[in-house]
């Protein structure tokens, strides 16, 4: 039965290995023209930016 369970694990963290993978891959970087900046594709994501109440001196206001 421990064989059996352990075999399960494994085979559960292995699952997500191509989900890892996918995510590693370099960025896409392109230049629109020659005298364009380089850009770097960011992949889609959540991002919190401000301050929590109480950090003196830092006057980003809530986050949002």
């Amino acid at each position: 039965m421990a064989v059996l369970a352990a075999t399960a694990v494994m085979l559960l963290g292995l699952a997500d290995l191509p989900a890892q993978a996918a995510e590693s891959e370099a960025p896409r970087v392109f230049q629109d023209c020659d005298v364009c900046p380089v850009m770097v594709e960011v992949p889609p994501g959540d991002f919190v930016m401000g301050a929590e109440g109480g950090e003196e001196g830092r006057p980003d206001g809530p986050p949002h």
